[in-house]
């Protein structure tokens, strides 16, 4: 009966360090995700300035030619 007992004890820490080790995961990887969608943002960001500038040297260019 003792060695059922120290086997059941042994299974619940087992448990326990189980599930916080997932919670470490879950939280390392919501950390993440929160980091890339920042880094997506700022790449959205940076892509649409350099659009802009693309569009606008595009029209100066234009402007350029029909003087």
């Amino acid at each position: 009966m003792a060695g059922a007992l120290a086997g059941a004890g042994a299974a619940v820490s087992s448990i326990e360090q189980s599930t916080a080790a997932q919670t470490a995961i879950t939280q390392a990887s919501s950390a993440a995700a929160t980091a890339q969608a920042s880094n997506n943002a700022q790449l959205n960001a940076a892509t649409a300035a350099a659009n802009a500038t693309n569009s606008a040297t595009g029209s100066l260019k234009d402007i350029a030619k029909n003087q």
